[in-house]
């Protein structure tokens, strides 16, 4: 189901795709189809190296390792996993972080997240976590991808890697 979501939308022409979502409870029998998502990223790579996914790295407060998440987690060229900074830049409690064998690539803002407010304007909304990272680094792609067309997907991962302070 998932792989056939991706290919839908890469082929209506997308080239940043956010997977703000990710398993309510991680575990290690999501091995499985933790390596089906994986197998799924690299093949995208081949055919469409351009295409950029970042995923959330999720709110466990646990390490990923590769095979207990998806699609977060998984080290892929292709697949940017956003973890949690709170307002002071430090990583946010909840956030599942880098573990042997997983990784998350990069942190955005993600605790107490303005979300909206009511009809009348006077009482605000505010929600945490990666979900709410991963779409600053997806916007972020879109501008350089807007600037630099035909960029690749390794590309951009590393231009994010290399000037961002990583936690």
């Amino acid at each position: 189901m998932f792989n056939l979501m991706v290919d839908q939308i890469v082929d209506s022409g997308a080239t940043v795709i956010n997977c703000s979502f990710g398993l309510k409870k991680l575990d290690y029998n999501q091995k499985e189809i933790a390596l089906l998502a994986k197998e799924t990223f690299e093949k995208l790579e081949v055919l469409y190296p351009e295409v950029v996914i970042v995923a959330a790295a999720g709110n466990s407060s646990i390490a990923l390792n590769g095979i207990n998440n998806y699609p977060g987690g998984l080290p892929v060229d292709n697949l940017i996993t956003v973890g949690a900074i709170d307002q002071q830049g430090k990583v946010a409690s909840f956030t599942n972080t880098q573990g042997e064998g997983g990784e998350v690539t990069i942190a955005a803002y993600g605790n107490q997240v303005l979300v909206g407010s009511l009809n009348n304007g006077t009482e605000m909304m505010y929600n945490s976590g990666t979900s709410f990272s991963a779409p600053y680094v997806t916007g972020s792609i879109a501008l350089i991808q807007s600037i630099q067309p035909g960029i690749e997907a390794a590309e951009i991962k590393k231009l994010l890697t290399d000037t961002c302070l990583l936690y």
